[in-house]
């Protein structure tokens, strides 16, 4: 019998689908946040190419130009829509530490001191 819970559904991550896992365990949390905000925002760039290409060229009053641009709005907004709660998670658990042995770590990963504990910390 497989029993199903609603939390286990809310932690679906778009960036641990299954054989990637292993992959990132030799990389730190604090690269994998880095990846994960930056990859949006690089996808949303290449999406603005076309876009900004048309506007260089001088086609913006075209309608292929309008055509290109709800384009991009879209997939913009699409890939901003799948990847929030992905974010929104690894985020949030930059503020999820335990204490081990009077040291606070991160709970994401143990390597890694907690980072509002640390006095060169921004946070």
């Amino acid at each position: 019998v497989m029993f199903w819970s609603w939390t286990s559904a809310l932690r679906l991550s778009l960036f641990d689908v299954p054989g990637t896992a292993c992959m990132m365990k030799d990389y730190l949390y604090t690269d994998v946040l880095l990846a994960c905000t930056l990859a949006t925002v690089l996808v949303i760039v290449l999406f603005a190419i076309p876009t900004v290409y048309m506007r260089v060229v001088g086609q913006q009053d075209s309608a292929k130009f309008t055509q290109v641009f709800n384009s991009f709005c879209f997939s913009a907004t699409f890939t901003m829509f799948l990847t929030y709660p992905t974010l929104c998670m690894v985020v949030i658990s930059t503020f999820r530490c335990q204490e081990v042995e009077g040291v606070w770590y991160l709970t994401s990963d143990f390597r890694e001191r907690c980072p509002w504990t640390q006095p060169e910390s921004l946070l």
